[in-house]
């Protein structure tokens, strides 16, 4: 892959970023569904009495192991995206910082042989990239959600397909709701995520003589 698009492409990145996202959402999908299910209880009508009893009772009483990844697909369509996107606007907005913005963006890698981001430059660089890939992919988090729910709710078989999941809430509903304290949070993440994640800071942009 790397012979192919090359070293810095950004293809390569993008493609990274969603292989990488598509794999951690895969592992642990069965407990998203977990903690959807248990979030959504109301409070003196528990169904569900801990992880162990959430996941025993979708996989007897829903259909096994296939009941535990409800909602799967359309977190896979708004994984790719999501993560594919996050990863290369973080990376392009980290090259034109460095490239156009040295002395506030950059600071001297302990060899002093060129630039590296300096923290608040991440911060920066993390959140935005977040929202953004955030935005775009919100509506297929909010099919998701009703999938995984839709053994919950009076009329959950409206939602048992990803293309019903979304047509149930009109299109400004879903973009307005990225505004939330939902991705509010996927901001935060982000921001910390970029700006400590491992090998970020052996990225190293060479100083022009």
């Amino acid at each position: 892959m790397t012979n192919l698009l090359g070293q810095q492409s950004h293809v390569s990145k993008l493609i990274a970023g969603s292989c990488a996202g598509v794999t951690a959402v895969t592992c642990t999908y069965p407990l998203d569904m977990v903690r959807a299910r248990l979030a959504f209880q109301v409070t003196g009508e528990h169904v569900y009495t801990g992880i162990r009893h959430t996941m025993r009772t979708i996989f007897h009483q829903e259909g096994g192991y296939r009941a535990l990844y409800k909602g799967f697909s359309p977190t896979i369509l708004g994984m790719i995206p999501y993560a594919g996107l996050s990863f290369y606007t973080f990376e392009r907005l980290k090259l034109l910082l460095l490239e156009h913005f040295p002395s506030w963006c950059g600071s001297t890698n302990h060899s002093g042989t060129g630039l590296i981001l300096n923290v608040p430059s991440k911060l920066l660089c993390g959140g935005f990239a977040g929202a953004l890939a955030q935005s775009i992919s919100y509506p297929f988090d909010v099919a998701r959600r009703r999938m995984q729910l839709a053994e919950m709710m009076k009329e959950g078989h409206k939602f048992r397909y990803v293309s019903c999941a979304i047509k149930q809430a009109p299109l400004v509903t879903l973009s307005a709701a990225c505004l939330g304290g939902n991705d509010f949070l996927t901001l935060i993440c982000n921001m910390i995520f970029f700006t400590f994640k491992p090998g970020d800071f052996c990225f190293v942009v060479e100083i022009r003589k």
